[in-house]
């Protein structure tokens, strides 16, 4: 889908128009593609160009939303994007730093603050100067120096931005001369930066410090706009014809449903939200990750479509609704001017299917392949406003409208290249949770691997751990499901189908201990005698009153000649006698 958007942004600029992504997907030949140019004016978005600047300078809607929570539960570290890089090699230090110079100065947006006003917030932009890095030597020993990266990699990830006094990057570098290493610490925050921000500053971080190294200035193309022109763009009457139109498709997909997806939680769940993380990774085996790519051009769907229809079978199993809602990022770069941009365009759609049992697995496959590209034809209005139109009923223990996300990330995550240099990324925790889970697909054009993110307030490690091998191995049946219908799809196999129905369900024991009542009572007067075993109306009875009492009834019964196994017929008033 990144790739299709790439396309028909290209096609925007070279033509002034292009076809809907649907029409992509619907003619998948190059020949059938290009008459289609010729015959469809579908898809035209307004030309973004440099807008003139205002004194105040208003916040894009990505960025209200992100400063509203910001605010709302300020020193989180929940809306950062932090990556970390172990440089092996030679490195330049001052080389790095003009890079990172250069960077800041090209993006304005890296260079913003945000303030405060009764309009939902203003940016403002300081003018370029010196950028100052923060540099440190490693003081410990070679043998704790990987451990060491991990640690620092995720303390760092858990600091927060002041966003009206700091700048929304922040970088580190850590040195390590037994090691022949340096650890390259990144923070952006969100209100700044998205993931697809995090390539663009990559690769001209590389061009930068190629230039430094060689004393020139890096030879970058001219950006066309900067991010404030996007967030004066949004509030165009152009634009909000657009919002409006749009919000009438999100009022009729999301409206009159249940919003809530319940998973089966081996915690409470707590009366507001419990943003603590908890993460667990997984490698997709090679000879799977290609049947499915495989599958998914058979059946003419982007990889996506088919493992998100595959995460939605696993969970309505676990959950046993049939309506599921999961959200998914989408870059919303349709607009060619903004791709070369640093800055938050990414929003956020709601994939919503009905899991009806009896359908089969292939018509349900085109029905998310459908959802998935209605969402992204109605994909310009920021989900803050969908969320304020459609005003579901809140509680603190939810997020609004869903509470998964699926993310597919087509991006290098590999070792890069510099002059000198090999760059190789590290895995690093997420100190907080947005949603109860975050399934992360990440596909470098040869490996699967998978991240899920969790609500340690909600699910344990081992549970988590599970889930995921569970849905790799589901996985594995789909390509073969085609004509299957879903009640008959399961994410167990078949030890864990014995270990769940017969193993966990072997409850039978032997409790050693007396054969009758009087046994019982007798021994109960014996180990607690002045407990109180029987209370009514003010009146208590502890056990060596009752056992003696008992006892005193039973030899009444016995000189009356009544043995075992008769009747006796007892006619009282409710009372301690009784």
């Amino acid at each position: 889908s990144l790739l299709a958007t790439v396309l028909l942004a290209r096609l925007r600029q070279e033509h002034g128009q292009a076809p809907a992504l649907r029409q992509l997907f619907e003619q998948p030949t190059l020949r059938a593609f290009s008459a289609l140019l010729d015959t469809s004016a579908s898809g035209t978005v307004a030309e973004l160009t440099p807008q003139p600047r205002p004194e105040r300078l208003p916040l894009s809607y990505e960025q209200q939303r992100l400063w509203f929570l910001e605010r709302l539960a300020p020193g989180s570290g929940e809306y950062s994007i932090n990556s970390a890089l172990t440089l092996t090699g030679e490195l330049d230090v001052e080389a790095l730093r003009q890079a990172f110079e250069t960077l800041v100065e090209r993006h304005a947006i890296l260079r913003s603050r945000l303030h405060d006003d009764d309009q939902g917030g203003q940016l403002l932009i300081d003018a370029p100067s010196r950028f100052e890095l923060a540099v440190e030597d490693y003081a410990g020993t070679p043998a704790d120096w990987a451990e060491y990266q991990r640690q620092v990699a995720e303390a760092e990830s858990e600091r927060a931005f002041d966003l009206t006094h700091e700048h929304p990057l922040r970088v580190r570098l850590v040195r390590s001369t037994d090691a022949g290493q340096a650890l390259l610490l990144l923070s952006l925050h969100h209100c700044a930066a998205d993931g697809w921000s995090l390539q663009v500053l990559l690769d001209e971080l590389a061009a930068g410090y190629r230039a430094a190294r060689e004393g020139r200035r890096a030879e970058l193309p001219t950006l066309p706009v900067q991010y404030v022109d996007y967030a004066l763009w949004q509030r165009s009457e152009a634009r909000q014809q657009v919002y409006r139109q749009q919000l009438e498709y999100w009022q009729n997909r999301l409206e009159n449903s249940d919003y809530r997806l319940e998973l089966p939680t081996d915690l409470p769940r707590p009366a507001s939200l419990d943003n603590r993380a908890g993460t667990c990774f997984a490698q997709v085996p090679a000879a799977l990750a290609e049947r499915l790519r495989r599958f998914a051009r058979e059946r003419e769907v982007t990889p996506f479509m088919l493992l998100l229809a595959g995460l939605k079978l696993f969970l309505g199993r676990y959950s046993g609704q049939q309506d599921l809602r999961i959200g998914t990022p989408v870059a919303n770069r349709r607009l060619q001017a903004v791709q070369p941009l640093i800055g938050c365009f990414v929003n956020t759609l709601v994939i919503r299917s009905d899991l009806a049992p009896e359908q089969r697995f292939g018509d349900y496959l085109l029905q998310v392949r459908q959802a998935v590209l209605d969402a992204q034809e109605h994909q310009d209005v920021p989900f803050e406003q969908v969320v304020e139109h459609l005003a579901p009923e809140r509680d603190l223990a939810h997020t609004p409208l869903f509470q998964v996300a699926f993310v597919m990330q087509n991006s290098t995550r590999g070792a890069l290249q510099w002059p000198g240099l090999r760059l190789q990324p590290l895995d690093i925790r997420s100190p907080a949770a947005k949603f109860d889970q975050n399934w992360e697909v990440h596909d470098d054009g040869e490996n699967l691997s998978v991240m899920l993110e969790y609500r340690a307030s909600l699910f344990h490690e081992t549970t988590m751990q599970t889930w995921l091998e569970q849905w790799l191995a589901f996985l594995e049946c789909l390509p073969e499901a085609v004509d299957t219908p879903l009640a008959r799809l399961t994410p167990l196999s078949e030890a864990d189908r014995q270990l769940q129905l017969q193993h966990w369900n072997a409850t039978a024991r032997h409790y050693p201990g007396p054969a009758t009542l009087s046994e019982a009572l007798s021994l109960q007067a014996q180990h607690c005698p002045e407990a109180p075993a029987l209370v009514f109306e003010g009146e208590t009875l502890s056990y060596a009153d009752l056992h003696r009492r008992a006892d005193r009834l039973a030899q009444a019964l016995t000189a009356q000649g009544i043995g075992r196994e008769q009747v006796v017929a007892v006619c009282l008033e409710r009372s301690v006698e009784l």
